[in-house]
Order: C-alpha cells, then sequence, then structure tokens
C-alpha cells in the first residue's frame, strides 16, 4: 500500500510564504519563478541560532531575502535610537520576531522534529533561552532607571513619600548635572538682531514689537555613550508664567552658532550652541527651561535670570 502525506507534495513560495505543489516553478498565488525544492532541509536550531546573533540571518539561511532585508533595515532604525528607551525595546522585538520566524518557517520545510531535538540542540537552546532572560532584565532595568524614584517603601507600611529637597536656585554660568549628562547656560541677552550664513550673509530682525532672546549652552557628556541634544529642548518664561518657545511661524535660528534640531553628543564630548527665542520688548523674561528626560518622562530643568 502506497502511503502519500502533503508535506512531501509540497513547498512553501519564498517570496508570498504560501503552500504550493512541490513540481511548480511559479507560484499560481503571487506568479515569481520559485526554485525547485531542495533535498537539503532546514533546521529550526540553527535557522534561530542564526538570526540570534544578526537578525535577519535565518532568514537568508531560509531563502527569506526580502523578510531578511526588511528585518535587518528596521533593526538599524532603532539601534539609531539606542540612547532613548523606545529603540532598546523596539530592537528587543524585532530581534525576537526574527528567532520566532526563522524557528517557525524552518520547521515547515519538513524537518523531522526528532533531528532537532538532540542533545546538543537542547543545550543550545537553554543558553539562548538564558542570554534571553538576561537581556530582558538588562533591558527592563534600562527602562526602570529611567523612572523618578520618589517613593521609598517599608516592609509593614504602605509606600511613603520621601521628602521633598530644597529646591536649588541656578543661574546664568551654573551647571545642572542629570544622569545622562551636564548642561550649562553660559549666557541669555536680547538682542535687536542677528547674522545669518545659511543663505549667505544676511540680517535678520524680529517682528515688530518683540526682541530676540539668544541663549547660549555648553552640554558635556561624561556618564553616557551618548546623548542627543535639539533645540527644541528648550524654552524660555516671562514674570507672568508665559512660555516661548524657540522659533515661531516655522522661523528658526539659523547664525553660526545655533544648536542642531539632533545633535549627537559622544561620550567625553562638548557641544556648544545657541538657541534664539522671540519675546515681547514689555516682558521680563525670568527662566530658562530644559527638558532633559526621554521618551517616556519628561525631566526639566531650570535657570533663573
Amino acid at each position: 500500500m502506497r502511503t502519500d502525506t502533503t508535506q512531501t507534495r509540497t513547498k512553501f513560495c519564498s517570496n508570498c510564504g504560501e503552500q504550493i505543489d512541490i513540481r511548480a516553478e511559479i507560484c499560481p498565488h503571487c506568479g515569481v519563478r520559485v526554485a525547485l525544492q531542495s533535498s537539503t532541509k532546514k533546521s529550526p536550531t540553527t535557522a534561530t541560532i542564526l538570526s540570534f546573533f544578526v537578525i535577519g540571518l535565518g532568514q537568508v539561511y531560509n531563502n527569506e531575502y526580502q523578510k531578511a532585508l526588511i528585518m535587518f533595515v528596521l533593526a538599524f532604525v532603532s539601534l539609531m535610537f539606542w540612547s532613548v528607551s523606545i529603540g532598546i525595546i523596539t530592537s528587543l522585538v524585532i530581534w525576537l520576531w526574527s528567532m520566532g520566524d526563522a524557528w517557525k518557517v524552518a520547521k515547515e520545510t519538513g524537518w523531522s522534529t526528532s533531528a532537532s531535538a538532540n542533545p546538543v540542540n537542547t543545550v543550545v537552546g537553554g543558553i539562548i533561552l538564558l542570554i534571553f532572560i538576561s537581556v530582558a532584565i538588562g533591558a527592563f532595568v534600562y527602562v526602570m532607571e529611567d523612572v523618578d524614584e520618589d517613593t521609598t517603601t517599608t516592609p509593614t507600611s504602605s509606600p511613603v513619600k520621601k521628602p521633598t529637597p530644597k529646591a536649588t536656585s541656578y543661574r546664568v554660568g551654573d551647571t545642572i548635572s542629570v544622569s545622562s549628562h551636564d548642561i550649562t547656560l553660559l549666557s541669555a541677552d536680547k538682542e535687536t538682531h542677528y547674522l545669518s550664513t545659511s543663505y549667505g550673509t544676511e540680517i535678520h530682525v524680529p517682528p515688530p514689537g518683540q526682541t530676540f532672546l539668544k541663549i547660549t549652552v555648553d552640554v558635556t557628556n561624561e556618564k553616557s555613550s551618548s546623548v542627543y541634544v535639539s533645540y527644541t529642548d528648550f524654552n524660555v518664561e516671562d514674570s507672568s508664567g508665559y512660555r516661548y518657545d524657540p522659533y515661531e511661524e516655522y522661523i528658526i535660528y539659523q547664525g553660526s552658532d545655533a544648536l542642531g534640531a539632533i545633535q549627537e553628543v559622544g561620550q567625553g564630548q562638548k557641544v556648544k550652541g545657541s538657541v534664539m527665542f522671540f519675546v515681547p520688548k514689555n516682558v521680563e523674561i525670568t527662566k530658562v527651561n530644559c527638558d532633559c528626560g526621554s521618551i517616556f518622562r519628561q525631566k526639566i530643568v531650570s535657570w533663573e535670570l
């Protein structure tokens, strides 16, 4: 009596992933020419290990090149945001997706489960699981360090709020130290005009009834692998509590000393830059604020003028 199974008579399209006849050279679902099924079956363990070390490599092993490219690009974009917690979280998700997909696709090629369930593969799988748990714990600790620890607990009581420390008044020239870097307000002066060098030399003047307020800051990074600063991190307040942002009506400071929109400061480096504001002539600016927090939480520091 002859037996025949669907698994031995079918294969999967490397482009769309649909199940097709093993003899098909063109996928009836997407129309893409597919290679004849190789006699070499894919190992789920090998595919997972490859994706563990390099995101997308397991997909290359499974001949899913388009999916591998997508995963690699997403991982590269996430890597650019590792200075904030969201970059680490998205990278972890993509990494897990790459490993899980590599295992699933390789298993669907028909590799015998008994062939992959040998002691060596079991040990390797256990090592991968331990490393994953370690990475997950490390990412969790990294995120939790970004949360304010404003409460304490005792073994027999509910959380007790810590005493509020006495506020420190910072002035121009003072350095404020935060968890990731140090920032100094070097100056804060009103100006009637400034020179722009972006498109030749141009003289910029404020709108009628307003004047420029230019602040200059110094950012020093001795604590983190890298931090990012932007002119949008800053704002100023007047004596009535009104806030003024560093741009208005799409006019952005274009001086040669301007602080960038996204400026990286590597470990051991310093960046000095200026931010310009439009403020009414008849108001007194009393405070400069900077948001030194992350995407999850604001951390506002201030200097009194």
